[in-house]
C-alpha cells in the first residue's frame, strides 16, 4: 500500500522504487545485452508508449534571418515565434520561444529549428548566405572510433571553391580518402574562394583501454555518486562498460530535468573514455529498482555533432529495470509502471 501511494506521486522520467544495495554480485552476474537489451532470464523490455497524441502539432509561425546575405566577417539574427511546442531546438540546441540568436557563419549555413510535443513536431530551415566564400557540406569520419591502425574513411563535399587542401595536400570534391592513425588525429579541410578561405576539423579517436577509477572520479567531480563501474558480458559473447550511480533524486516533479543530465553525463563520461562498446548508464533509487539506459556511441556521437536532437537521441537507447528484491529484470510492461515514459521530454541543454 505504501509502494503504491509512492507511485501516484513519482513524476521522474523513469520510475524509481528503491532496492536494497547489493548490486556487485546479483547484477553482475546477470548477462547482458547485444542490442542493448538484457537477457537471463529472457526480459520482455520495449520501451514505454508515449502519451497519447493530441490532435495539435506545434506550428512554427515564424522563423526568420535578418539580414539573410552578409559578406564575410559580418553577423545575421534569427529569430523565431512557435506556438504548442512542449520543447524547441535550434540546431538540436535547446532554446526558448519566441527567442532570438546573432550568428557570425563562417560560410554559406542552413539553421534549423525543430518545434515538437506530444502529438508530433515541426521543422523550418533558412540559409544564411556569406557572399564569395566556399561552402563544405561536410567533412566527416567514418568510424570515428578505431583501434590503432584500423582504417578510416574521411569524406567531404564542397561547392564554390577554386581548390580544396585535406592537410595542406590538394584534394577534387567530392571525395574521401582511408586513413590509419596510430594515435587520435585531428583532420583539416580547407577550402578557397575568391573572398577567402573556410575550413572544417574532424576528429578521428583512437581507442585505449577506458579506465575504471578516471571514469569514477570524472562522475564524482560532476557531484555524482557512483556506485560500481564494471564490465557486463553480452549475449553475443562481448562486453559492454556501466557505470551506476545513486539517482539525484526520485520523488521532486523537478527532478526530471536533473536525472536527465545525470544520465547524459553517465553516456558523456563513458563515451569520453574512448568506450568502443554500447553505454550503459544505470541509476539506483536508493531501495529496489535500478533503471538502465544503453546507448550505442555513435548515436551519442551523432548528437554531439548536433546531427539528431535531444528528442531522437532518448529514443535512440534502450531501458532495462533490475528488481534487487526478486533478482531479475522486470519488463515496463509490469504494473508499477504503467503510465510511467521511459524518455525524458526535455534536453539536456
Amino acid at each position: 500500500m505504501r509502494i503504491a501511494k509512492l507511485l501516484r506521486k513519482w513524476t521522474l522520467i523513469i520510475v524509481f522504487l528503491g532496492l536494497p544495495g547489493t548490486i556487485g554480485s546479483n547484477l553482475v552476474s546477470q548477462p547482458a545485452y547485444s542490442d542493448g537489451t538484457f537477457s537471463s532470464p529472457p526480459p520482455s523490455i520495449t520501451p514505454t508508449a508515449a502519451e497519447t497524441p493530441g490532435p495539435f502539432m506545434p506550428v512554427i509561425e515564424e522563423f526568420r534571418c535578418n539580414p539573410c546575405a552578409i559578406d564575410p566577417g559580418e553577423s545575421a539574427t534569427l529569430h523565431w515565434d512557435v506556438q504548442g511546442a512542449r520543447w524547441v531546438t535550434l540546431d538540436g540546441r535547446g532554446v526558448e520561444a519566441p527567442g532570438s540568436v546573432t550568428v557570425y557563419p563562417d560560410q554559406t549555413t542552413t539553421y534549423r529549428l525543430v518545434a515538437a510535443n506530444q502529438n508530433g513536431r515541426s521543422e523550418k530551415a533558412i540559409t544564411v548566405e556569406v557572399r564569395g566564400l566556399p561552402v563544405i557540406h561536410h567533412f566527416s569520419c567514418s568510424p570515428c572510433q578505431v583501434r590503432a591502425g584500423e582504417p578510416a574513411t574521411l569524406s567531404w563535399d564542397l561547392s564554390g571553391g577554386v581548390a580544396a587542401y585535406l592537410d595542406g595536400q590538394g584534394v577534387t570534391a567530392p571525395g574521401s580518402t582511408v586513413v590509419y592513425p596510430e594515435k587520435t588525429t585531428t583532420y583539416r579541410l580547407e577550402a578557397v574562394g575568391e573572398r577567402g578561405s573556410v575550413e572544417r576539423l574532424v576528429t578521428v579517436t583512437v581507442i585505449e583501454s577506458a579506465n575504471p577509477d578516471a571514469i569514477r572520479r570524472a562522475l564524482q567531480q560532476l557531484g555524482y555518486r557512483v556506485r560500481a563501474v564494471y564490465y557486463h558480458p553480452t549475449v553475443s559473447g562481448k562486453r559492454s562498460l556501466a557505470v551506476v550511480m545513486e539517482a539525484v533524486c526520485t520523488l521532486s516533479p523537478e527532478c526530471e530535468q536533473a536525472v536527465a543530465s545525470q544520465f547524459y553525463w553517465g553516456l558523456k563520461v563513458l563515451y569520453d573514455s574512448a568506450v568502443a562498446e554500447p553505454l550503459t548508464v544505470g541509476l539506483f533509487d536508493g531501495v529496489r529498482y535500478i533503471t538502465f539506459l544503453t546507448m550505442p556511441p555513435a548515436a551519442l556521437e551523432a548528437f554531439l555533432r548536433g546531427e539528431i536532437d535531444g528528442y531522437i537521441l532518448w529514443r535512440s537507447g534502450r531501458w532495462n529495470v533490475w528488481d534487487d528484491w526478486h533478482s531479475r529484470w522486470r519488463s515496463t510492461e509490469d504494473p508499477a509502471f504503467v503510465g510511467k515514459s521511459f524518455a525524458t521530454q526535455r534536453f539536456v541543454y
